[in-house]
């Protein structure tokens, strides 16, 4: 445990909906916490409410900012907002005075940097978004690169994503999310093995929910008896709801609002998770899975999951967004349930190296590295 409450701050946009992003950033902040550090979050943005629950020990501090960043008003408007905004964000900095200031979104890191928190505090971002997916302006791309070298590191979540920042600042280091031990450990599903299938989403693009509703049209409509039960909210779930409608598989495609913060029971009911993404970076609901002793399948996106499902051993990968070998791999495993049985011990067991205490060893070392 750390002795002498070094004072952490991480900044934050919303937190109040049920994603991996929000997950990581409390289930980390209460991590910290429990370590013995001092830790608040930051939230800036205009709902202060947190989806997932906050430890009593750390601090939350709401301001809403968006340094320009919004479609409001013109250039020159959104400019003026910037500067307040930064004025603002040096204020609010140095009545927390951080020793250690960890920035979510590159928005942040930039600011903390222009705004002269280097001159009080070690600065670090934390990349929650896929490089690919993070698109800039050009008047926020010159100050992306301009600022990401003088930052004191950048936390990044696989190793593609730490060699693209590398690039950026030589200072790049390698954290990736934890996952709390399931709470009644692994339970050996009993023979056959459950051929359910489960999803935890975001109904948008990016998570391909349009994957999703292809993949489960071959999957369901060649195995009647099979269920498929995906959880989840957002922009596309209206569609996601008539496909079920006009598919005829609503006693077997079934929906479940993402309504609650433990899923673990939901998990375990399951046979198989399946991830339909475009784009991720290193999702909790794999590491979730995992330990709860389900096998993985999912695209073999630019990266994320090829840096948790092991081909063969604890999942499968299939060539990203290609609903029709996705559909394939959920097939071969369901006709064969002693992989599958094989899988889900291998599951469990890659997951201990997700654990909270060795992750933490991670962040340790970054802040002792900066003392």
């Amino acid at each position: 445990m750390h002795s002498d409450k070094k004072n952490i701050v991480l900044v934050t946009s919303y937190l109040s909906v049920p994603g991996g992003y929000e997950k990581a950033m409390i289930s980390t902040a209460n991590l910290l916490s429990r370590k013995g550090w001092s830790v608040s979050l930051l939230i800036l943005d205009q709902n202060p409410a947190t989806w997932y629950p906050v430890d009593p020990e750390v601090k939350k501090v709401q301001l809403p900012l968006n340094f320009g960043i919004s479609s409001a008003g013109n250039p020159l408007s959104r400019k003026i907002r910037f500067l307040q905004d930064l004025r603002s964000f040096r204020k609010i900095l140095t009545s927390l005075r951080p020793d250690y200031l960890v920035c979510s979104e590159y928005h942040f890191a930039v600011s903390a940097v222009l705004c002269g928190a280097g001159k009080f505090t070690r600065i670090f971002s934390w990349e929650h978004h896929h490089f690919k997916t993070q698109h800039r302006n050009t008047f926020w791309n010159y100050l992306f690169r301009y600022a990401y070298k003088k930052l004191d590191a950048v936390i990044c979540l696989n190793p593609d994503e730490q060699h693209y920042y590398l690039s950026l600042n030589k200072q790049a280091v390698l954290i990736p999310n934890f996952v709390e031990p399931s709470p009644a450990g692994r339970i050996v599903k009993s023979s056959p093995v459950s051929t359910t299938i489960l999803s935890v989403t975001r109904f948008n693009r990016i998570k391909g929910a349009d994957l999703l509703m292809e993949t489960a049209k071959i999957v369901l409509k060649q195995r009647p008896g099979t269920k498929w039960k995906v959880i989840g909210y957002g922009e596309q779930e209206a569609d996601f709801l008539a496909f079920i409608r006009n598919e005829g598989l609503g006693e077997q495609l079934i929906f479940q609002p993402a309504d609650k913060t433990d899923l673990t029971e939901v998990y375990r009911e399951a046979g198989l998770f399946v991830m339909t993404s475009r784009n991720e970076c290193f999702p909790l609901v794999l590491l979730e899975a995992l330990s709860n002793g389900l096998p993985c399948i999912s695209f073999d996106c630019d990266t994320g999951p090829r840096h948790i499902i092991q081909q063969d051993y604890n999942g499968l990968l299939t060539e990203k967004e290609n609903p029709r070998l996705l559909a394939a791999a959920i097939l071969s495993l369901q006709d064969n349930p002693e992989k599958r049985s094989e899988m889900a011990a291998h599951a469990f067991i890659s997951s201990a190296a997700f654990a909270p205490d060795r992750v933490y060893l991670r962040w340790e070392e970054l802040f002792h590295r900066f003392q």
